[in-house]
């Protein structure tokens, strides 16, 4: 499931309930299947969300200042004339 919007959400019955939706092909709004979190572990499910963010997040600017930091290759033309 794709999700690129969260349309709503409730409480009732234990349960919090999360309608997403994500933007289809016209560029409207495409409703998804809820998401239902059992009231004991929301806290636990959006912690841990939370985390893996975090996570993946710090991965993509590792990978980032990676790229960035690479040194730039010179050519062999380069080398002589600095000589």
């Amino acid at each position: 499931m794709l999700v690129e919007k969260i349309e709503s959400a409730s409480f009732s019955n234990g349960l919090l309930r999360v309608q997403t939706a994500r933007i289809g092909a016209d560029g409207s709004n495409v409703v998804n299947d809820s998401i239902d979190i059992p009231g004991n572990l929301v806290g636990i499910i959006i912690n841990g969300l939370a985390e893996v963010s975090k996570d993946i997040s710090n991965k993509l600017e590792e990978g980032q200042s990676t790229i960035e930091e690479k040194p730039k290759k010179t050519s062999k033309k380069n080398k002589k004339e600095n000589k």
